[in-house]
């Protein structure tokens, strides 16, 4: 029986195939709407005041931020080896905004903050810190 309709029975696994692919996934939430951010002109330097569209890196915990051709670092540090709670992961969007020349401030989508202040220029980059 089975040999005489070998198209219905591939059919039905394929069918079958399809289906397990798809269980077990699961829905994302929508995330709440951004905040309106001006493009960073890779040429013009930030304004202090002004919010830019930015991906924070997050997957060993908030370390770190590449803004304004300058490396920033957390401060406090946020997360053990992995973002907090709320935090996207590997990255999350959301926009920084330069507060004073020293100081940066990241809202994540989700409204989270975290606060940078510029690295040494000697810094050793590790992508884990």
């Amino acid at each position: 029986m089975l040999l005489k309709y070998p198209l219905l029975w591939l059919a039905a696994l394929l069918s079958l195939a399809l289906l397990a692919c798809g269980a077990g996934t699961t829905a994302t939430a929508t995330p709440s709407p951004m905040p309106t951010a001006a493009p960073l002109s890779e040429a013009a330097p930030a304004e202090i005041g002004v919010r830019y569209a930015h991906r924070l890196y997050t997957h060993c915990g908030i370390r770190y931020a590449d803004f304004d051709g300058r490396r920033w670092l957390a401060d406090p540090a946020l997360g053990d080896a992995n973002p907090p709670p709320g935090w996207g992961n590997p990255f999350d969007p959301g926009t920084i905004e330069l507060l004073a020349e020293d100081r940066a401030m990241f809202i994540s989508h989700s409204g989270e903050r975290a606060f940078f202040i510029p690295a040494p220029e000697d810094y050793p980059f590790r992508i884990c810190i």
